[in-house]
Parts: structure tokens; sequence; C-alpha cells
């Protein structure tokens, strides 16, 4: 493929397996401070290679979100089998006392619900790691402490035993709203036995 093709002339600039070699270290030379000499076209191009190469969650920020939105899309190019995320700046301004959107708090949780699995004791991490887009300002609102969300994140097993009134309580306690039918995500809905999640993009039945 053409990507791969251009990833590999990347590779071959003089530097970059030094830079990569200092990424790895958790260092950086003197001789990568002043970057690879490459035009800004082919940081979407580093970003992937680097991406393959490492293998390690990336955050890419950038200033606005019209251009967050912009890369985004254009990562989608570079790496079209990993797993890329958009953390999304709030509408509101930090001084106006209104609500979040309901895809800006989906989009929000599902990036660090994907960020979470490297800290969840047992938690089972995808062998591709996640890429994330964000303007600056995105990160620069707290959604809630890190110690709160993974408290609240829980592991269901396939055969698992599980007490269906106490997982209820616990959803519900953490903001999740009871509804005949689920239809979006922050809904909960339990028939007999069975309880439906509106969860991420999705549906599921526990």
């Amino acid at each position: 493929e053409i990507n791969h093709t251009l990833l590999g002339h990347l590779r071959a600039v003089p530097g970059y397996e030094q830079l990569l070699s200092d990424l790895r270290a958790g260092q950086f030379s003197q001789a990568n401070r002043f970057g690879l000499g490459l035009p800004r076209a082919a940081r979407l191009a580093l970003l992937a290679a680097l991406h393959e190469d490492l293998n390690l969650p990336i955050l890419l920020l950038t200033n606005r979100a019209d251009r967050a939105l912009s890369l985004f899309d254009e990562v989608s190019f570079w790496l079209p089998d990993s797993k890329l995320f958009y953390f999304p700046e709030p509408n509101p301004l930090f001084y106006e006392p209104l609500s979040w959107s309901v895809s800006t708090r989906r989009e929000r949780i599902q990036a660090l619900s994907e960020l979470a699995h490297f800290h969840i004791p047992g938690a089972q991490t995808n062998q591709t790691m996640p890429v994330l887009v964000a303007p600056i300002r995105a990160i620069m609102t707290k959604t809630l402490p890190r110690r709160d969300f993974l408290r609240q994140s829980k592991k269901i097993s396939k055969g698992q035993m599980i007490e269906f009134e106490l997982l209820l309580r616990h959803w519900i306690g953490v903001g999740y709203e009871v509804s005949n039918i689920v239809v979006q995500i922050g809904q909960i809905s339990r028939r007999g036995g069975i309880i439906e999640i509106g969860r991420a993009s999705c549906r599921e039945r526990v």
C-alpha cells in the first residue's frame, strides 16, 4: 500500500533510528532536539511510523478543535487498522455553568476507558495501542479524578456470577438513567434476568 511505502522512505531518513532509540530509552538526545529536517506535511507520517515501531499510546495535540478534527481524519489514512479516538473539548467555557453535550461526554469517556486498561489490575490491553487526537483545551478541562474513574470501572467476564441489584445500584450511582428501552449512552434497563446498558456507541446485554 502507498502509506506503507511512504513510511518505509521515512524510516530511511537520517536520524530516525536515533530518535526511535531515544524514545525507547525515555531520553531525547541533543541531535534530535532540532528534529529530522522534515516538512510539516510529514508530521502525521512520522507519528504513524513511531506508533507502529514503538507500539505505545500516542496523544496528538493541536491548538483548535477544527484542526483536531481534521488531523483525526488524516491520521485514519496513515493508521487504518489502529484504534483512534477523538478527545473533544466541552462546548461551554470553564466559567459557564452549562451541561456538556452527550457526544462530548461519550467520546471523552470512551477514550478514557481505553486508557484505563493500563491501570486496572488484571485488565488486558490490546496489542495495538490507541492514538488520541485532542485540542489543547480538551486536556486542560478535567473530567473526573483518575482514582474515581478507575474505582467506578467494572469488568464483567463471561460466566461470572453477579448480583443484579448490586450491579444496578452501582451503575445508577455513577449516573446511568433507568429507562424502559435503551436508546443512547447513559441509559440502563432491566427486563427480568436481562440488563441492557447503553455504553459507548452500542448497547450491551448482561
